[in-house]
């Protein structure tokens, strides 16, 4: 009974003086709209989104910041945060956003929000294994859960352009993915950035680490390589792999190379990437990483920035080579169906048939454009920059017989290939014979639309006013240069 006794007694102090949270911990109420997919000159009704935030120390010269995941800010109009379960809001402001990692900065103007509050300690170990506390607000009560690391991944940014090192955590905490912080040891080990079942991925210390010091110290962080830009085929095979010149299935088959990528001009179309910063690649593509074990080789690239050289080990004409990669922005914006675009939709509409540019936030369920986007990541060329789209149709008198037809991906307009809404819009200036021909690309439903093309600017009028919409076309931000055409 004694001994039983002085057990308690040594939890009950032991408890006593762990951490609490929730000096480190608050809540975001982050009131946002996005624009509306049928209607891109309108926004969504406004949608309250709550989140959680971490105390970090803020940039040189100014107090301390919140940290979140720029999923949760995304859109946002308005931002609004409370600490500790009190009552009071306070305004907050969205200081820096980076999409590409997935990050965001907020700071409160009002220095009396800081009070009882302190910055957290980052962990200075990788969060690979042992037992974790998920904390967060909710009700105006602190909730907590216990987790355990279940084991490495390779974590996908929201833009699909940066990879890094991640874990999964098993954890009893339901409704999870919301930015919650991560505590193992009393130090902040990682971010929820989603939540599968009871497991949630976390984003590790090392990586937001690494961007909150590059922040603070130039107060940006520098263009992200992302992607590679080259298409692999593993080689698990042992004939592959001996008809290659392998002594076993090793490496990543380079299948093609994307023009404005870091790959380009380096890179050539039946090169065998062996190893990337020294790091072996096996038959499948990943590399053993000390911490994390086995992941995707194209996690390394999160390691470094625009401008940055890697050395890559290939075989190359039966002969392994060494080589110099400096790295370039190859992000979404770069992709042929890039990954949620931040700028506002470009949209056309003209004789009540609206044209859009296909992206991966775009929606559409249409088979059609369910095989385009498959495409989100391949590259684009000089003569394909974009995929457009006709994404539905207002209906009018002038457009009868194209009712109901909508998400059709475009191959022609009055002969003329289009991508970008903006080639749209100039393709119309040139009818054929008096009409507008619209081809589309090969689908089962439709294949071309003919317009009157002396009436087209008056309906164009008389629709717009009879649906409301201010403006009946939005331009594209202009794709990223591609560079030169590689090999």
């Amino acid at each position: 009974m004694n001994l039983l006794l002085i057990l308690c007694a040594l939890f009950q102090v032991a408890f006593a003086g762990g951490p609490t949270y929730d000096d480190r911990v608050v809540q975001l109420k982050v009131t946002w709209q996005r624009w509306e997919r049928l209607q891109p000159w309108s926004k969504t009704s406004p949608t309250l989104r709550i989140s959680q935030a971490v105390v970090v120390q803020g940039l040189p010269g100014q107090g301390p910041a919140l940290l979140t995941t720029a999923q949760m800010v995304e859109d946002a109009t308005h931002v609004r945060v409370t600490k500790q379960g009190e009552p009071n809001e306070f305004q907050a402001k969205v200081l820096f956003v980076d999409r590409e990692a997935n990050l965001a900065l907020v700071v409160v103007d009002d220095d009396a929000f800081f009070d009882g509050l302190q910055p957290v300690k980052l962990a200075k170990k990788p969060l690979v294994q042992g037992q974790v506390v998920v904390a967060r607000w909710r009700d105006n009560q602190l909730e907590t859960s216990g987790g355990s690391v279940a084991r490495a991944t390779s974590i996908e940014s929201m833009t699909g352009s940066v990879r890094h090192a991640g874990v999964r955590i098993q954890t009893d905490i339901s409704g999870g993915g919301w930015a919650e912080p991560v505590f193992f040891g009393g130090a902040l080990a990682g971010i929820a950035t989603s939540a599968s079942n009871s497991e949630l991925i976390v984003m590790p210390s090392e990586f937001f680490g690494a961007w909150l010091d590059e922040v603070r110290n130039s107060g940006q962080v520098r263009p992200w390589p992302g992607r590679m830009g080259a298409s692999f085929q593993p080689i698990g095979s042992d004939a592959l792999a001996s008809w290659l010149g392998l002594d076993s299935p090793r490496g990543m088959l380079i299948s093609s190379v994307a023009a404005g990528s870091s790959a380009c001009g380096v890179l050539h179309r039946g090169d065998v990437l062996l190893a990337l910063e020294g790091q072996a690649l096996d038959g499948s593509g990943n590399v053993r990483d000390p911490d994390y074990g086995l992941l995707w080789f194209g996690y390394l690239l999160s390691r470094y920035h625009e401008g940055d050289t890697v050395g890559l080990r290939v075989l190359r004409d039966g002969t392994e080579q060494d080589l110099a990669m400096t790295l370039r922005s190859y992000t979404s914006s770069s992709w042929l169906v890039p990954r949620d675009r931040k700028e506002p939709p470009a949209y056309l509409m003209a004789g009540g048939l609206v044209f859009r540019e296909l992206d991966d936030t775009y929606g559409g369920r249409s088979t059609e454009l369910s095989i385009v986007r498959q495409l989100w990541s391949q590259a684009q060329s000089a003569d394909e920059r974009r995929v457009a789209v006709l994404s539905h149709v207002l209906a009018d008198p002038y457009n009868l017989g194209y009712h109901g037809f909508e998400d059709l991906p475009i191959a022609t307009v009055n002969g003329l290939p289009v991508d970008l809404v903006s080639d749209v819009r100039e393709a119309l200036q040139h009818p054929q014979d008096g009409y507008h021909v619209i081809r589309l690309r090969p689908n089962p439903r439709l294949n071309e639309i003919v317009l009157d093309a002396s009436t087209l600017e008056a309906t164009t009028e008389r629709i717009a006013t009879a649906y409301g919409i201010p403006a009946v076309y939005r331009a594209e931000v202009p794709p990223p240069a591609l560079g030169q055409a590689c090999e």
